[in-house]
């Protein structure tokens, strides 16, 4: 988490928690006791942790902050203050998570710092951290990972099908070209740019994490015609970089081949950070030609030579370049020097880069007593340009890890008494039993109930055979539809004539029978049934009567 002091209003949950984790989390903030006047942001760390813990590290950072306060209030400026942990801590810290199998080092007291660090933070993940022993193997080469750090700093990375990808970093983007190369993965062009540019999806992806790549990125991936490939594609790339930390947008992949997308800057680069400038070209590239330069150098000493008092020139450059004016452009010098009558010295210096050069006036009389060869300048060197420094200020503050040890994820457990553990048991077993019982009850009602619905189906079968005695002739379509279980009831008019039975009425709740209609059976020549409604209502005995309105008459 980040606590912000002095701003109360900067409290917020990192985008990439799911909503199940924001809520909770949001309910576990309203909790923790915060320092007065700040605010808190949880990272995606945060997700799944408990009050305690999160309360402890608002402890760790507020007391940090103290000590900030106490620090800067003691000494006066300039000094080092605070020194932010080494990049082992920070990469413990920031990527150590529960899906990491192990945590190798091979430098022995790297790997006691680590352990002591995890240990006070992250206690649960203490066994993963494991020593190699380099002694006989390099640990990059035991884990075969020493051409991936190698591809890091390359511009070009290859692919297995024998395509390459081109990495060119700008002042406003990152350009990335893919080029097919010696790729002939597929039956046709358009199938093998597919398949190129499927592989390479996955391979910028996983570079844009190892190079630490931020800010806006554009990739050029090779022509396809197919609109169900571009769109392949694209899934593919957002499902590469869905395990990438930093928030990153896709954008779709354009008419020409172009793919925008913008991935979070969490840090410098891979290479801003191990890398500088090359002094020669100041990051273009390209440096101008031997002849070119010759020519420049030539324009600013006819510049010189006409400034007024100007007595003498000395000009300073690489070897390459003072060669080329001794031999290619001597006429052009020898005719400066008829014309304006000046002396122009060239001085080849070792020490000076191509294409630096450096060009000195003398003005008046003034001779001197040195050598051509002893005005050679000699470049003071800077090892601060290096990464270099002979001094290192100790910071006010210097410490890796909190002082008192995370708390633990586990519920605190009471001991309990002789006579709490017989309370504990006896209250175990009624929790055992509570849904046994439950259990039974509904099995007790679920009985009476067939019970009860078997004795109302046999009452109302009595109450419809009394009925269909006097009236029914033929006995044996009674009983061919008693046993299929769908006794009629017969009207008065024509004893022929039968309606459904309505005992199946009887298991159906009060508001089902309420819908049920019954249908009107097939008309007959000599009565047509008009209207057919039945009313079903269960008296305290679940008694039902069933009416049954034909024509204007009734029966029950």
């Amino acid at each position: 988490m980040i606590l912000t002091p002095n701003n109360a209003k900067s409290n917020g949950i990192s985008r990439q928690i799911t909503s199940s984790d924001r809520q909770s989390l949001k309910e576990v903030i309203g909790k923790i006791t915060m320092p007065e006047h700040s605010g808190l942001i949880i990272r995606t760390a945060g997700a799944g942790k408990i009050l305690e813990e999160l309360q402890w590290e608002v402890d760790y950072l507020s007391e940090l902050w103290s000590s900030i306060n106490t620090a800067a209030e003691k000494r006066s400026a300039p000094f080092l203050i605070y020194q932010e942990s080494d990049i082992v801590i920070r990469t413990l810290r920031d990527y150590l998570r529960e899906d990491t199998d192990s945590v190798i080092i091979d430098d022995l007291a790297t790997f006691q710092n680590a352990k002591e660090f995890v240990s006070f933070v992250l206690p649960h993940h203490l066994d993963r951290i494991k020593q190699f022993d380099a002694s006989e193997h390099s640990l990059f080469n035991h884990m075969g990972i020493e051409s991936q750090v190698k591809s890091v700093f390359e511009r070009e990375v290859s692919l297995c099908t024998g395509a390459t990808i081109v990495f060119d970093p700008t002042e406003a983007l990152t350009a990335i070209d893919i080029n097919s190369a010696r790729a002939t993965k597929g039956f046709d062009i358009e199938e093998t740019a597919y398949n190129t540019n499927l592989e390479a999806a996955k391979e910028i992806a996983a570079q844009l994490q190892l190079r630490d790549i931020g800010g806006l990125v554009v990739v050029d991936f090779i022509d396809m015609t197919s609109e169900e490939h571009k769109k392949s594609i694209e899934k593919a790339m957002e499902k590469a970089t869905s395990s990438d930390r930093a928030r990153i947008q896709i954008g779709t992949i354009s008419r020409f081949g172009l793919l925008e997308m913008s991935r979070q800057r969490l840090m410098s680069s891979v290479t801003e950070s191990v890398e500088k400038t090359c002094p020669a070209c100041e990051g273009r590239g390209t440096t101008p030609t031997v002849p070119s330069l010759s020519l420049s150098i030539l324009r600013q000493l006819e510049d010189g030579c006409n400034a007024s008092q100007t007595q003498k020139l000395t000009i300073q450059s690489s070897v390459d370049v003072i060669t080329y004016l001794l031999n290619e452009k001597r006429a052009d010098i020898g005719r400066l020097e008829d014309k304006h009558e000046i002396k122009i010295t060239l001085l080849p210096n070792p020490y000076m880069q191509f294409p630096n050069f450096n060009i000195n006036k003398q003005k008046g009389d003034k001779k001197s007593h040195h050598k051509s060869y002893q005005g050679i300048s000699k470049p003071q060197q800077n090892i601060a340009e290096n990464g270099l420094s002979n001094t290192k200020e100790a910071a006010a503050i210097n410490t890796n890890h909190p002082t008192t040890r995370v708390p633990n994820q586990k519920k605190t457990t009471f001991s309990l008494s002789f006579w709490g553990k017989i309370k504990s048991i006896f209250d175990s077993n009624k929790k055992k039993n509570k849904p046994n019982k439950k259990h039974n009850n509904k099995k007790n009602n679920r009985n009476r109930n067939k019970s009860r619905n078997k004795n109302n189906r046999n009452q109302n079968k009595t109450q419809n055979d009394q009925q269909n005695k006097p009236q029914n002739q033929n006995k044996t379509q009674r009983k061919s539809k008693n046993e299929n279980a769908k006794p009629q009831a017969q009207s008065r008019g024509n004893p022929k004539e039968q309606t459904k039975p309505q005992t199946k009425s009887n298991n159906l709740t009060p508001k089902a029978q309420g819908q049920v209609k019954e249908k009107p059976q097939a008309k007959s020549e000599k009565q047509k049934v008009t209207k057919v409604a039945k009313k079903v209502k269960a008296d305290a005995a679940n008694k039902t009567e069933l009416k049954v309105e034909i024509d204007g008459n009734k029966a029950e």
